[in-house]
């Protein structure tokens, strides 16, 4: 994960600046792609952490932020192109389903509900 935090850090701020400026939501309060992904892998690797329609509305979320990103430019395309599987490999191979991870699977879907409700 560490080889990936300059490059992670620096698609998060332009995701987080590509949201709708008619919501006028600090920055700060949205939701980190890289922590509502980890929920997703969580959600699907830990049992009984979330259920497959919270699974879904995490990867609904994901879904469309990345299309966002990919929609600026190729460049953007071709940098979520790549850092998403990188980063879901990532996650995926440190899982453990330890203490905690229910706890912030189910924080990261309340993020991503209060976000799409800003946002509609």
């Amino acid at each position: 994960m560490q080889k990936f935090r300059p490059l992670a850090i620096a698609v998060l701020v332009s995701i987080a600046s590509a949201l709708p400026v008619a919501a006028e939501v600090p920055v700060a309060s949205h939701t980190p792609v890289g922590g509502a992904l980890a929920a997703k892998i969580i959600g699907e690797t830990c049992p009984g952490a979330l259920t497959s329609t919270e699974i879904g509305e995490i990867t609904h979320y994901l879904d469309n932020i990345v299309a966002i990103e990919k929609a600026k430019s190729p460049e953007d395309k071709a940098l979520m192109d790549r850092l998403m599987p990188e980063l879901e490999a990532d996650y995926r191979s440190n899982r453990t389903c330890g203490v905690g991870d229910d706890e912030l699977a189910k924080d990261m879907l309340l993020r991503v509900r209060k976000e799409v409700e800003t946002i509609r």
